[in-house]
């Protein structure tokens, strides 16, 4: 992905990456969501979610807390 930015969260599921997306901006955490499913099949591959690296810990520590 990008140089200095961790994923920090992965699914399948476009509803808990938009859950864990809120979430981080409520916190004001800025985050990249990157769409990796097939085209074709959507349930093949993930969707993942993006931090810069300086923020990471603490949107892991939340994203556990939301316990999705």
């Amino acid at each position: 992905m990008y140089k200095g930015w961790q994923c920090i969260y992965f699914s399948n599921l476009l509803h808990k990456i938009e859950i864990v997306r809120s979430v981080l901006m409520d916190h004001e955490i800025k985050s990249v969501v990157v769409d990796k499913r097939d085209s074709n099949y959507i349930m093949v591959g993930d969707i993942e979610v993006y931090v810069p690296n300086e923020e990471a810990i603490l949107a892991k520590i939340i994203i556990d807390q939301i316990d999705l």
